[in-house]
């Protein structure tokens, strides 16, 4: 995770912090409401939509989360190159509009964009990404933390 996406991160958990205190303060019984839905989000983010890591095994690329694994057939992906920052994204997609979660932990969904299509994004960086090209679905824009080992490794798999 980026210095950036941590700090960020840190900063967004001081929110339902903030709202507890409020609580306490003011006794306003509708804030811990509040509070407590903004911590379930964070939650779902946390278990559900953020990947604690990937894997490459003998026939699939797999993207694990705390309660669940995604597994994408090696055969599926026909490439896999690093884009080293936003502006080389934009590039090459557009403007990217994100449908998902974007901010605590890092960016996490689907970006739409208007010149390629979508794309699948699990990103806890803000540069130095691998975009895996897929040929049935959308391609992914992942952040490992070593890219050009991720990158060497499922060229190695296509190009034994």
């Amino acid at each position: 995770m980026s210095g950036v996406i941590l700090g960020l991160s840190l900063f967004l958990l001081l929110i339902p912090a903030g709202l507890v205190i409020h609580y306490f303060i003011y006794g306003h019984a509708g804030i811990l409401g509040v509070g407590g839905c903004v911590a379930a989000i964070f939650l779902i983010i946390a278990l559900w939509a953020r990947p604690t890591h990937f894997e490459l095994t003998g026939n699939s690329f797999d993207i694990v989360f705390p309660l669940r694994k995604k597994s994408i057939p090696l055969s599926d992906i026909s490439g896999a190159r690093k884009i080293a920052s936003a502006k080389d994204l934009k590039n090459e997609f557009g403007n990217l509009m994100r449908v998902g979660a974007g901010g605590f932990l890092g960016t996490f969904g689907i970006l739409v964009g208007r010149k390629k299509g979508s794309l699948d994004a699990y990103t806890s960086r803000v540069d130095n990404w691998v975009l895996i090209e897929r040929i049935s679905k959308r391609w992914l824009l992942i952040s490992p933390e070593q890219p050009d080992r991720m990158i060497e490794l499922l060229q190695k798999d296509k190009n034994p």
